[in-house]
C-alpha cells in the first residue's frame, strides 16, 4: 500500500509540473470553448494522452467508449511512441486484429486490467461506466481484482 501511495503521489506531482508547461493545448481543439475541464484536457493533451476525436475536436460531450478508455490507458503506461507498436491482438469475439483498437485492448488483457464482458465479448463502441472505468485505472494501477471486489461481467 505504501508503494501506491508513493506511485499515485509521483503521478500526481509529475502531473502537475508537465502542466505548468502545457499552454493552452487545449486550444487547439476547434470545440475548446465548450470544454468545461480546460486545464485538465490540457494537461492530458500535452503529455499526449488524449488527441481528441479527430479533425481537431475534443468534442467534450461525446461518448468515452470501451475502446477509448483501452487506447488512454495503454498511452498512460507506455506513453504514445510504445503504445503505437504494439502488435494488433484479437482477444475477444467482437475485436479483430485489424481494428484501431484491438493492440490497446489486448494489451490490457495481458496486463491484467482488461477482461471483457465475461461472453467473449469486449463491446468495444460501449460506453464505459464508471465501474467500469475505475476498475480499469484501479488493476493498471496494481490492485488484484480478486481481493477488491471488483471482478463481474463487464470489468
Amino acid at each position: 500500500m505504501r508503494t501506491l501511495k508513493k506511485a499515485l503521489c509521483l503521478v500526481l506531482v509529475l502531473s502537475m509540473v508537465m502542466g505548468i508547461g502545457v499552454i493552452g493545448a487545449g486550444a487547439a481543439y476547434t470545440d475548446a470553448d465548450q470544454i468545461e475541464y480546460k486545464e485538465a484536457v490540457d494537461v492530458m493533451t500535452g503529455i499526449g494522452v488524449m488527441q481528441g476525436v479527430g479533425e481537431n475536436t475534443f468534442d467534450p460531450d461525446g461518448t468515452f467508449t470501451r475502446a477509448q478508455a483501452a487506447k488512454m490507458l495503454s498511452y498512460m503506461i507506455l506513453g504514445e511512441t510504445a503504445a503505437e507498436s504494439l502488435p494488433a491482438r484479437s482477444d475477444f469475439t467482437d475485436v479483430s486484429a485489424d481494428q484501431w483498437f484491438s493492440k490497446y485492448i489486448g494489451f490490457g488483457v495481458q496486463e491484467g486490467y482488461i477482461a471483457g464482458m465475461g461472453d467473449g465479448s469486449f463491446q468495444p463502441d460501449a460506453p464505459v461506466t464508471g465501474y467500469q472505468w475505475a476498475k480499469m485505472l484501479l488493476c493498471a494501477l496494481g490492485y488484484d481484482p480478486k481481493t477488491e471486489g471488483l471482478e463481474g461481467n463487464g470489468y
